[in-house]
């Protein structure tokens, strides 16, 4: 009897994440033999590329890395995608040839999220909020998936915008200023924390952003809660609003095509199974 293929989702912390449930339902649907797992080696030196080690000879075919992780794995990798190398992070790494090969699957997510959602931004100005890990991905996206020529971030620490502007080519515009911003733009991409259940930084009385006038769509890469207050300001000003959720499955399927061997998951059945947990949590 043939053994299932492995993969696995790597974090620190990653008790809560929906990957699993999706890589299962999809495996089930497709009917193939593979199983996904998650691991958390904690944060400690050396823990993360240890545990790399031990999946690699354990037979695994790949893995997903999230928090904090991601700039380790692709520093781990001796083969880089363009789109990984370019981001500076990985959240695929798949063992083959004696080797670790390293893929980002953030930036395709988001701009399929995007394209599903029917957003036609490619002419459009875009503004980021946030200069994180998660910002690096969405702003390649934008410019190199999506061909938004005009994209400005902002965020609470400049001096982080700026690095980021500096290894994209992209503009930056005080945290304070993020209103007049947001007035001007045609997309807005919450990649914060902020409006997250577990976020440190709550959602202030102050607006996170006026959409009083503002004609854009809004994207916020936050999944927990599904309508946070970003996306619900947005809608309620008849507004176009596109979850975290939809990005967090569209980055799972190129994973799940590599490791199972399978093609073409179903997105519809991965999103009802991650509202249903999230919303079994939302009652716990």
């Amino acid at each position: 009897m043939s053994e299932p293929r492995l993969a696995a989702v790597i974090g620190s912390p990653v008790a809560h994440s929906l990957s699993p449930a999706i890589h299962s339902a999809w495996a089930t649907d497709k009917g193939v033999d593979y199983r996904y797992d998650q691991h958390d080696p904690g944060v400690a030196d050396g823990g993360f590329e240890r545990l790399i080690e031990r999946l690699r000879q354990a037979g695994y075919a790949g893995v997903n890395v999230t928090i904090p992780f991601k700039e380790r794995a692709l520093a781990l990798a001796g083969v880089a995608s363009q789109t990984a190398a370019s981001i500076g992070a990985a959240n695929m790494l798949t063992f083959a040839d004696d080797d670790i090969h390293a893929d980002n699957s953030d930036a395709v997510g988001f701009a399929e999220s995007c394209r599903a959602a029917g957003l036609a931004i490619a002419p459009r100005r875009a503004l980021v909020l946030g200069a994180g890990g998660a910002a690096r991905a969405i702003v390649f996206a934008l410019k190199h998936m999506l061909n938004v020529k005009d994209v400005v971030v902002v965020n609470r620490t400049t001096a982080r915008a700026e690095e980021l502007a500096m290894a994209f080519d992209v503009d930056v515009a005080p945290w304070a200023a993020r209103h007049a911003e947001a007035s001007t733009s045609g997309l807005i991409v919450n990649t914060t924390s902020i409006g997250m259940k577990s976020a440190i930084t709550p959602f202030t009385d102050e607006p996170f952003i006026r959409f009083d006038g503002v004609e854009a769509a809004a994207v916020d890469i936050v999944y927990s809660p599904l309508e946070t207050p970003f996306l619900a300001a947005a809608r309620a000003h008849g507004l176009i609003g596109v979850d975290g959720l939809e990005m967090l499955i569209r980055q799972a399927a190129p994973g799940f095509e590599r490791w199972s061997g399978a093609k073409d998951p179903d997105i519809a059945l991965a999103r009802r199974i991650c509202e249903e947990s999230l919303a079994g949590k939302g009652r716990q």
